[in-house]
């Protein structure tokens, strides 16, 4: 059976990833989404959902644990 872990990343309407599960990313100017996906994708997580509101939209990502 495959076991993940998972990271819920808040984006703000400029495209800034402002959290990652729930603590907030100190770097001023925050990271641009873009740049925290590819980021995040070489360390081997990947985008599974994507859900948008009107002030913040929710990356979901998991990568496989051993």
């Amino acid at each position: 059976m495959k076991h993940y872990e998972y990271q819920v990343c808040t984006v703000d309407l400029l495209g800034r990833v402002r959290f990652v599960n729930s603590q907030e990313q100190g770097c001023f100017p925050c990271r641009q989404e873009w740049e925290y996906l590819q980021a995040a994708g070489a360390d081997g997580w990947e985008l599974v959902c994507v859900a948008p509101s009107d002030v913040w939209r929710l990356l979901y990502l998991r990568r496989e644990t051993n």
